[in-house]
């Protein structure tokens, strides 16, 4: 079934005790440098095994899942669980909060759909599934922001959302997600401290003539 179309159902499916248990990193950096943060920002415990929890790919247009795993483990409110690729440089592994090493899911390229899964129902995605969008979705205002970059969920969001237009959004204000630069993990495995109330939009790549360092998320300048 397409990712979309689950929509209509995701409101009668997901019970309010995990209504903000959602995708709050993603990280497609150099190598095989890639992980996902998953995020309790409700006020209750979750156990994510009691309650079917997993990620999926969706490779290469597929509209059937391609690779999952099944997550384990007690999140208390505010905590984040990180499931990152194991072969993954040495570096990103030293930096990277302890989290699942996985060898199948986490291989996933720029136009490769993820989606986070509770009881079959998608309750959260970045992409969508079919066809091969080609490089990755442009987010933000900024093209194909899901390929060599890292996407923080903003933090007036704290619900998933399985409408990926939504969510990307068509510029640097109506986006769930913060566009940062390739290889920024610095927040993976701590959501709550990349938080704040207002946010600097502007070009991250330092060799830019219009460079604005203080940038939190770029807006495709």
């Amino acid at each position: 079934m397409k990712i979309q179309m689950l929509t209509a159902v995701l409101g009668l499916s997901v019970l309010s005790s995990h209504a903000n248990v959602l995708i709050t990193e993603y990280v497609e950096g150099g190598s095989n440098n890639k992980a996902i943060e998953i995020s309790n920002l409700g006020t209750a415990d979750v156990d994510l095994a009691a309650g079917g929890y997993k990620i999926d790919l969706y490779a290469n247009g597929k509209t059937e899942t391609t690779n999952g795993i099944l997550l384990q483990g007690l999140l208390i409110p505010g905590s984040s669980i990180v499931v990152y690729n194991a072969g993954a440089t040495d570096a990103f592994k030293l930096d990277a909060p302890q989290g699942i090493s996985d060898a199948s899911v986490t291989y996933f390229n720029g136009d490769d759909a993820i989606a986070l899964v509770r009881n079959g129902v998608i309750v959260d995605v970045i992409g969508e599934d079919g066809p091969d969008i080609g490089y990755g979705w442009d987010v933000a205002g900024v093209s194909q922001a899901t390929q060599d970059r890292t996407l923080i969920r903003k933090c007036s969001v704290n619900e998933g959302n399985s409408d990926w237009s939504l969510s990307a959004g068509s510029n640097a204000q109506n986006s769930e997600w913060l566009v940062r630069n390739i290889n920024d993990w610095a927040d993976l495995g701590q959501h709550n401290d990349s938080c704040q109330g207002t946010y600097l939009y502007g070009c991250m790549d330092s060799n830019a003539s219009n460079y604005y360092p203080s940038a939190d998320g770029e807006d495709g300048s």
